[in-house]
């Protein structure tokens, strides 16, 4: 049974690629919606530009694990891949996860201690370590020190790969 995959992007070349591409290399015949349809069922994978994602997070944090993010950035996030990667990283990728293997990201959220995630939240809501630590009642030393474990468990270096990787995961502070 082949999985149904949903493309959801603001950019109709980039939507009518991907559709193109699942269907010449996968069989795979893929729906395509408009960013803001309330029309996308339930599907096994889906793939959705980053602007897309943020804009709808109801809906894509409980498919989150589903979901592959297309970003501009190289390396934002394990369930991103970049716009500029070459055919045989995007064919790779979409292998996986049509193939069920990919569900085993980089780093479960369950992975991150409650500490670590407190410091991502901050982190994603763009404040300085300075200000985390006096959030949080703790030193500038330890919010680095949770950053850098962070980093390590996550594989992300950048704060826009943490932000994106916090909003994925509904690490965000509503304001």
């Amino acid at each position: 049974m082949t999985p149904q995959v949903a493309i959801l992007c603001s950019d109709t070349l980039q939507a009518q690629g991907l559709a193109a591409m699942l269907s010449n290399y996968f069989g795979i015949e893929a729906t395509i919606a408009a960013p803001e349809s309330n029309e996308v069922g339930d599907c096994g994978l889906y793939l959705v530009d980053a602007g897309t994602y943020a804009s709808r997070p109801a809906f894509f944090l409980p498919r989150r694990g589903r979901t592959v993010i297309i970003t501009d950035t190289p390396a934002a996030a394990p369930d991103c891949i970049c716009s500029r990667q070459p055919l045989e990283d995007w064919l790779e990728l979409l292998q996986r996860r049509i193939d069920g293997l990919s569900n085993v990201a980089a780093a479960a959220p369950s992975e991150l201690s409650q500490r670590e995630r407190d410091v991502l939240t901050l982190v994603a809501s763009g404040l300085s370590n300075k200000a985390i630590a006096d959030r949080l009642c703790i030193s500038v030393n330890t919010v680095l020190t949770h950053r850098k474990n962070i980093v390590a468990k996550l594989g992300i270096r950048s704060i826009s790969g943490l932000s994106l990787y916090a909003l994925m995961h509904g690490y965000t502070i509503e304001h």
